[in-house]
């Protein structure tokens, strides 16, 4: 039975330095001159066509020809290797979505914080829990954020190692408004998939996680249905693009978040105990990492 073989192409990676790319090409030289050919033979190596010369040519087990490569795999399963990779790597790209609705502004029973304190608190804490190369951006929603939009960006996309250099953590309630307005969820959610699918990475995760704490009311906005029927054209299974709710307190509507969630491939944590908002948020990263 045929047995795979291996390449080792030389590749200068992008962003690479001046002194890295002479270094690079020093190297490449050094590797085509005929003492490194030898060397390299001696050691099993085929050249560059593909043929063994050194020792390892006369033994009967080894085809001396290693034949033609075989097809490069397709777009498609492409994609898949490297989504199954990223899930194993947790490298991520991911939008949170913070509700700022007027509601967020109740105190939570048994603290002296705002269920929004509760929020900015762990989410802050969240931040410095990510893979450094994690891939972040941050929007807060509310009915009249930006114009007519019932969201607004609050930090765009950056390395989560470059919001924390950058002192994001310790800002996010400096950053976001004031508790006010009515939740504008469906069309907020809508908003957060199509942005993250027009930079759709397929070697991370791509995610929007959405905190709330309460359902969906926006006048002017989309209805459940009408969401749904948006998700189902918007959705595609080879770029996912799964939506997590947190969902905090006694007003959250499950079944709206269960019918989101399941239409992007999502899940949903929701705890009446605003409390216990910790927990869900190390669930959730828990879950990205693949504990």
């Amino acid at each position: 039975m045929p047995t795979a073989w291996l390449d080792y192409p030389l590749v200068l990676l992008e962003g690479s330095g001046v002194k890295q790319g002479e270094a690079a090409l020093a190297f490449q030289r050094a590797l085509t001159r005929e003492a490194a050919r030898t060397l390299l033979a001696e050691h099993g190596f085929r050249g560059s066509n593909h043929k063994l010369t050194g020792p390892g040519a006369a033994d009967k087990r080894i085809s001396a020809d290693a034949g033609s490569p075989l097809d490069a795999p397709s777009a498609k399963a492409a994609t898949m290797v490297l989504q199954k990779w990223a899930t194993l790597s947790s490298a991520a790209r991911l939008l949170v979505t913070l509700d700022v609705s007027g509601s967020m502004e109740d105190i939570v029973p048994g603290t002296p914080l705002t269920r929004m304190q509760v929020a900015e608190n762990v989410l802050s804490e969240a931040m410095r829990l990510l893979r450094p190369d994690t891939e972040l951006m941050l929007w807060e929603f509310s009915t009249g954020r930006d114009g007519e939009l019932p969201y607004r960006e609050v930090a765009p996309w950056k390395p989560a190692s470059q919001h924390i250099a950058d002192g994001l953590p310790d800002r996010v309630g400096e950053l976001t408004s004031g508790p006010e307005g009515n939740t504008g969820l469906y069309n907020t959610t809508l908003a957060a998939v199509k942005e993250v699918r027009r930079g759709w990475d397929p070697a991370m995760l791509n995610l929007v996680l959405v905190v709330t704490d309460g359902k969906n009311y926006f006048q002017n906005g989309l209805t459940r249905e009408e969401l749904l029927a948006k998700l189902g054209k918007v959705v595609d299974r080879n770029k996912p693009t799964p939506v997590i709710f947190v969902g905090l307190g006694t007003e959250i509507d499950g079944s709206e978040l269960q019918d989101i969630a399941a239409a992007t491939g999502g899940q949903v944590h929701v705890s009446e105990d605003i409390k216990k908002a910790r927990e869900l948020f190390y669930t959730v990263l828990q879950n990205m990492s693949g504990g």
